[in-house]
């Protein structure tokens, strides 16, 4: 059964999922993360922590945030009641055999997703969905329905896969209107997950999804931005607003759109990272590489409002009082949490929240200082670009520009007649 094999590795997923989460948002240590117990979780309307043992047996209390709590809560859902029998019934983290997860499984599975595949938690969560949507097709149009979860498939019907049932899939991703770039990132999904399978696992015989060609170019999309004065509408929004969640979320739009930060570098902020007095603060970005932004006096004023607001409202020790932006409870917010804020902003300025998104205020910060004459080395170190080609695609969006103003030219809509009529 898949419970111990193919399977297992699928539904395990939400369990490697939560893991991912703990130690990118918590910094546990591997020991620590093994030893958690299901009576060390708190989570509920009231309360979101988890108590921790460290070295020297000293405990501690850590405070989950959104993403964290939406991970566990999931894993949660599969995991198997234990008899008290079961020596490790009450760990949180199971192997497939509900025996509590070894440090060596954790490691080697950090190792193949971080060193060797470099993989992000948002990617493995995509991939996830992939493979439950694959495995649930194939119950469905090879088996006919034949097992009521997809946890109940047999090794070796997994191993009878081939070409065909692959391409049946495909096509069922056209006719649900998935888009070419959509289903090109599924394919690559489970070619990454078979092939760990293939060579790490070792439980299939062949890789069925090898010879699927994906090396097509995805067709490289220009991205979407604010003109100058929808950029001026979004960030006079909360301007004169005394509400103290409004006053944070526009402090939050004005490091977005005058610093280009990205969306994990906003989540991350922390107070310590600010210097006011300097006018500066730190990011950690990508590769937990450290640069240097600046406040303008616009985004500092509106740092400031929030900083007095903020200092009185959420002044809980046992919360996180490091982050810089918290929800109206006082824990760090997740990236889906700000992800609602920039919507529910882009709605109440009329601008279309499904065409512009969280990223687009990125692009805009670098769109804006492109066309106001910063050099493109420039950008490049404000927005933490890794490479100076990134930053080339602002060129694009300035000749695209200069391309519709030509095209658009007074003497472009001179026609022949009007030329017959000066000769007349």
């Amino acid at each position: 059964m898949l419970s111990n094999t193919i399977n297992s590795d699928c539904r395990y997923n939400i369990r490697n999922y939560a893991i991912t989460c703990l130690f990118l948002n918590c910094s546990l240590r591997l020991s620590e993360l093994v030893g958690i117990n299901l009576s060390d979780l708190k989570i509920d309307t009231t309360e979101q922590t988890l108590k921790v043992t460290g070295k020297g047996n000293k405990q501690r209390i850590i405070y989950l945030n959104d993403a964290v709590c939406e991970a566990i809560n999931e894993y949660m859902k599969i995991h198997p009641n234990l008899d008290k029998s079961n020596n490790d019934y009450n760990a949180l983290f199971l192997s497939s055999r509900n025996k509590r997860i070894s440090r060596r499984s954790i490691q080697d599975f950090v190792n193949y997703l971080v060193a060797i595949r470099n993989l992000s938690d948002v990617y493995i969560k995509n991939m996830t969905v992939t493979i439950e949507q694959f495995l649930e097709f194939i119950n469905v149009h090879k088996f006919k329905s034949k097992y009521n979860t997809i946890n109940d498939m047999s090794l070796n019907e997994i191993r009878s896969l081939n070409n065909s049932d692959i391409y049946s899939f495909i096509f069922f991703l056209a006719e649900s209107h998935y888009q070419n770039n959509s289903r090109v990132i599924k394919i690559e999904h489970l070619k990454t997950f078979f092939d760990y399978l293939f060579r790490i696992k070792n439980t299939l015989f062949t890789e069925p999804f090898k010879k699927i060609n994906t090396e097509r170019k995805i067709a490289e999309k220009l991205p979407n931005y604010l003109s100058l004065d929808e950029a001026k509408r979004l960030i006079n929004l909360y301007k004169d607003s005394y509400d103290e969640i409004e006053i944070r979320d526009n402090a939050m739009l004005h490091i977005f759109l005058n610093c280009g930060l990205r969306l994990s570098e906003i989540k991350n902020l922390n107070i310590e990272d600010i210097n006011l007095e300097d006018n500066k603060f730190v990011i950690i970005g990508k590769g937990n590489k450290e640069r240097t932004n600046y406040l303008n006096k616009q985004t500092k004023d509106a740092l400031l409002k929030y900083l007095k607001i903020r200092n009185t409202s959420q002044d809980n020790p046992k919360k996180h009082n490091n982050a810089l932006f918290l929800t109206f409870y006082g824990y760090r917010m997740s990236q889906f949490t700000i992800n609602k804020i920039v919507k529910r902003a882009y709605r109440k300025a009329n601008l279309d929240d499904k065409v512009y998104t969280v990223h687009t205020l990125r692009h805009t910060c670098a769109t804006l200082l492109y066309r106001a004459g910063v050099n493109l080395k420039t950008i490049q170190e404000l927005l933490g670009y890794v490479q100076i080609d990134t930053t080339e695609i602002y060129t694009h969006l300035h000749n695209q520009e200069v391309l519709e103003v030509m095209m658009n030219h007074p003497l472009a809509q001179f026609k022949m007649e009007n030329a017959l009529a000066y000769c007349a």
